[in-house]
């Protein structure tokens, strides 16, 4: 079979998997995948206002996530099918000569090549404006390169190059010139810098010992912060100073480490802040995933103890948006099935979420899902690329399972501040994807808390969410689960919701109806819960034992002297069985230590009252508070 030569060029030019394995295998090039471009525009969340259309990274790392691994490159390539692709100069050993003949670069060819002669043929390839990237390698790697060789040419050796196969904005395509050699040739001497008279060059600095490193590092990193730097460029630096200085090199995950904490401080650059006024402000309506439950564009956390069905409920959320079905006790029925991603670290794939998913009615073909456990998830570090994936597969629900799993190094799940880090970019994604997204995590153990405050760690997760749902058992019923509404911003608290789990080898849920119970009855054990009784109460007696920190009133009452106790959890609590005792009437109470008798004086005939709750397990009365209601 005779090739001809245009359809090797069309092989060499468009075949995304020969040149992967070709730029990988052969060459050893560091490559990185990049935004592409649609309708002359770049296919970011930012679109036209993108500021390096179809040339920005899609990893969140930036370039310093660039990889020669050609397994690596498969992922992506499987990950993005359709993104342009960069190539890194400085791992790569190369260096890039940027023609653009829109701002002067062919003259300046011509001026070049009249005073050192024509530039040497090498790999060449043509750009998507009209240029062209020739590239050459370097022999000489700590010598100095220069930026520009003149008006329109540039010399690129720290960044990268955008490469065939890739699009650019104008409409065109990045694509190799047959003409040119299939092979790079050594940079000429005119793109290397002269060397300048310093008396001390960056590898002659001081070597950093193993010893030092961390915190040498950790100081460099603070001064590039305060004057505002970012992560990323915090990280490249560091890079460059260890590859350089450090010996041995630290790990690199310890560099990111590094760059990540010290990103979080406040930079001394304060950037200026924006004014508008409302009236500029166009309203919106808000649109619902679930109706008054859960909104396109925000934030929603779920929440309820292990086993109560929490990810079975986000199941059937996710079964029913992928085939399109109504929304439970809602007769409004989606357009058309939506795409869905799962990020859950406790539930295998295949032996749970799917065969689960398949049996609730869902199209798996409609799920994305990330691989925990092959490559470990953590934010905000991975939020670039969590937003990337939303775009690229046009994610309409997300559900982050349970989301306290993927906090990254230095968050503080009990902290408002720390957690905000997290939550604040994450709500921004939502946003600008009109991605509804679940948070689910656990209760925490503090049973006598108000529903807003039963989620695990600080309430800055509550505040975030524009809706709350709590998944409770039903206290009339133990096989049967309440959903019931914590919060919302938005609309009305709708009426909680009654399900149960079907039998079978894969249990679905059936809906059985909505209750009036609301989130706090359920918690404390039902609507129905009696009350504390009121007993209006003529003191006689009490004493108080400081080592057990409780306390025995004898009172009058309907039925004659009656004995109460009361306990209290700490010193703390012994405290305010002094103010109710004040309450009572007893300004100075005298304390005999021998027999640890309190005597009250003044209180007389007068009357009091107290909220008692029986407490089964000590058969007892436990004593709410006291005031007085008169003598």
């Amino acid at each position: 079979m005779v090739i001809t030569m245009k359809a090797l060029k069309q092989i060499v030019n468009t075949d995304r998997s020969y040149l992967l394995e070709l730029y990988t295998a052969e060459y050893g090039w560091y490559m990185l995948p990049c935004w592409h471009a649609i309708d002359n525009r770049c296919a970011c969340p930012k679109g036209a206002d993108c500021t390096a259309k179809a040339k920005h990274p899609r990893l969140y790392s930036g370039q310093t996530g660039a990889s020669n691994d050609h397994n690596q490159i498969l992922e992506w390539h499987t990950q993005f099918p359709t993104c342009n692709w960069g190539v890194v100069h400085d791992k790569s050993n190369m260096v890039a000569v940027d023609n653009d003949p829109r701002n002067g670069g062919n003259e300046t060819v011509w001026d070049l090549e009249k005073k050192y002669g024509p530039l040497p043929p090498t790999k060449t390839q043509l750009t998507g404006g009209g240029g062209w990237h020739k590239l050459y390698t370097l022999s000489a790697k700590c010598r100095r390169i220069v930026s520009t060789l003149g008006p329109g040419i540039d010399v690129k050796h720290h960044g990268y190059s955008i490469i065939a196969p890739s699009n650019h904005t104008s409409g065109g395509s990045y694509r190799w010139d047959m003409e040119a050699p299939s092979y790079l040739v050594e940079a000429p001497e005119y793109l290397y810098a002269r060397p300048q008279n310093t008396s001390t060059t960056f590898s002659q600095l001081r070597v950093i010992p193993a010893g030092e490193r961390d915190n040498t590092l950790t100081s460099v990193a603070g001064s590039l912060r305060g004057h505002g730097c970012g992560a990323v460029e915090i990280l490249t630096s560091l890079t460059a100073i260890n590859e350089a200085r450090c010996t041995p090199e630290l790990p690199k995950a310890d560099l990111a480490r590094i760059a990540n904490s010290v990103q979080r401080y406040p930079s001394n650059v304060k950037p200026k802040i924006q004014w508008g006024r409302l009236s500029e402000v166009p309203v919106e309506t808000v649109k619902w995933l679930w109706p008054c439950r859960i909104p396109f564009g925000m934030l929603t956390v779920f929440e309820g103890d292990p086993g109560l069905g929490k990810s079975m409920v986000t199941m059937d959320l996710v079964a029913r948006v992928t085939s399109g079905s109504p929304m439970p006790f809602s007769d409004v029925v989606p357009v058309a099935p939506m795409n869905a991603m799962i990020v859950n670290c406790e539930d295998g794939m295949s032996n749970t979420v799917r065969p689960r998913l398949e049996a609730m009615g869902g199209d798996c073909a409609r799920v994305v899902y990330a691989k925990t456990k092959v490559t470990p998830i953590a934010f905000p570090e991975n939020l670039g690329e969590l937003e990337a994936a939303i775009v690229e597969n046009e994610v309409k629900l997300l559900v982050i399972d349970p989301w306290t799993a993927f906090l990254g190094q230095g968050i503080n799940m009990n902290n408002d501040a720390s957690l905000r880090e997290i939550l604040t970019p994450l709500s921004a994604i939502a946003e600008r994807t009109s991605c509804a997204i679940i948070l689910v995590r656990h209760l925490n153990k503090d049973t006598k808390q108000n529903s807003m405050y039963r989620g695990s760690g600080s309430i800055a997760t509550t505040a975030a969410a524009r809706c709350g749902i709590a998944i409770i058992k039903d206290p009339e019923d133990d096989t049967a689960r309440l959903i019931a509404a914590v919060k919302n911003n938005l609309a009305k608290p709708q009426p909680t919701s009654r399900f149960v789990l079907t039998e079978g080898a894969w249990p679905t849920i059936d809906w059985t109806g909505e209750v009036e119970t609301t989130a706090d009855q359920a918690y404390a054990g039902g609507a129905n819960v009696e009350k504390p009784t009121v007993y209006a109460a003529k003191y006689i007696s009490h004493n108080i034992n400081e080592t057990y920190s409780c306390v025995k009133i004898t009172a009058e009452v309907d039925t004659g002297p009656h004995v109460f106790y009361g306990y209290c959890s700490s010193p703390a609590g012994l405290k305010r069985v002094h103010f109710a005792l004040k309450a009572l009437g007893c300004n100075k109470p005298k304390l005999d230590w021998q027999n640890g008798i309190f005597e009250l004086n003044g209180l007389g005939d007068r009357e009091a009252k107290a909220t008692l709750n029986w407490n089964a397990k000590h058969e007892n009365f436990e004593i709410g508070y006291f005031y007085e209601v008169g003598k």
